[in-house]
């Protein structure tokens, strides 16, 4: 009886601990956010750079579109950010722009594999382990209001 009831513990941990296993990845290696990707070589983008200033040795470029981008001294893409006010034209790989709902959000990329709250917001996480690359949604009231690709 002892073990019948160790295993079915057992069991249930397992089934717990799976359904929000940190270690759970996606593949993000093709995502883009506002057309940039993070492969990107900041030179190689057609963005018209409004402002810019540097934050921890990498340099964020506010751009005309509403994009903002954070490039290290190799002139790689470390991070993408797009929040309101951005062209409504501006999109994730899969579509996903500022304003969307959180269904439309689970309906593309499916559940998140972390969340966590922060400054007011509900930020849903996708992580993609192999590549380094985390693609968070920042939600308030159900509603996407920040969306930021980075490298890990």
């Amino acid at each position: 009886m002892k073990k019948r009831y160790l295993m079915i513990l057992q069991l249930i941990v397992m089934l717990v601990v799976g359904c929000s296993h940190p270690d759970r990845s996606v593949v993000l290696s093709s995502e883009k956010l506002g057309g940039i990707s993070l492969d990107d070589r900041f030179a190689d983008t057609d963005t018209d750079i409004e402002k810019r200033q540097s934050i921890d040795g990498v340099v964020m470029y506010r751009c005309n579109n509403g994009l903002k981008v954070g490039v290290d001294n190799r002139n790689e893409i470390q991070w993408v950010e797009l929040s309101a006010g951005a062209g409504k034209e501006l999109s994730t790989a899969k579509g996903i722009k500022i304003n969307a709902t959180k269904s439309s959000l689970t309906q593309s990329y499916g559940a998140p594999t972390g969340k966590r709250h922060e400054q007011g917001a509900e930020i849903y996480v996708y992580a993609d382990k192999q590549n380094a690359i985390k693609l968070e949604f920042w939600s308030v009231d159900q509603h996407i209001h920040m969306i930021r690709l980075m490298r890990e």
